[in-house]
């Protein structure tokens, strides 16, 4: 388990790489105590942490059929020859923003955002209505709703900002990443003997030769 005096961030964020990919979701979970994992939900004013979106890492993370057979997404932690071996494993990370928001009523919550890349030219659209809020949320108290008419998320800003409670996180940034994810997290340490991870592994790929086929 990753303690918060043992973050690394160069462990943490994604290396460069032109390979991007879609949709990011999380499991929110119950009490006042946790860091939920999930977007805020639509009855939430939230504001975001940082500035601008270099305030926010990007990170990697591989999907594995967990112990009662659903698929979870887990967080790639380690160094980067530990990502390489992970990519080539899994044949490809998701990148995605762990987007940290607090709201009016002081829960923290991690919201994962993929990175918005273009398939034939197009971008989906709820990811980037994501990636715009991210932004505006920066500096603005809202709320969000999704619209499946559209395939974006709807969003209000607060009238009254000033009435607001200040823009404050009681922890870094790094240290509510990790609470987040838990448990589903890889890393360097437990990775060879992770039995998810060898239930993934467990056979051989195989090499395809694609003919092109007459017409």
């Amino acid at each position: 388990m990753i303690t918060p005096e043992k973050i690394d961030k160069n462990n943490l964020v994604s290396s460069p790489t032109e390979e991007n990919t879609d949709t990011a979701r999380g499991v929110k979970q119950k009490g006042t105590a946790v860091t939920i994992m999930g977007k805020p939900v639509e009855d939430d004013w939230f504001i975001i942490y940082g500035d601008t979106l270099d305030d926010l890492h990007l990170c990697d993370k591989v999907q594995l059929k967990g112990a009662d057979k659903k698929s979870h997404d887990f967080l790639i932690y380690g160094g980067q020859e530990f990502k390489d071996r992970v990519k080539e494993d899994f044949s490809g990370v998701k990148r995605f923003w762990p987007v940290l928001f607090k709201t009016k009523g002081g829960r923290a919550g991690i919201w994962n955002v993929n990175k918005p890349i273009a398939h034939f030219g197009t971008k989906n659209s709820w990811l980037v209505s994501a990636l715009n809020i991210v932004q505006l949320g920066q500096s603005k108290w809202m709320r969000i709703k999704a619209n499946h008419e559209a395939n974006i998320n709807d969003c209000w800003v607060h009238s009254h900002q000033e009435s607001c409670p200040p823009k404050e996180f009681e922890k870094s940034y790094l240290e509510y990443i990790i609470e987040a994810w838990g448990d589903y997290i890889l890393t360097e340490e437990g990775y060879e003997g992770n039995k998810l991870v060898q239930d993934h592994l467990d056979g051989v790929k195989i090499k395809q030769v694609i003919k092109e086929s007459k017409k």
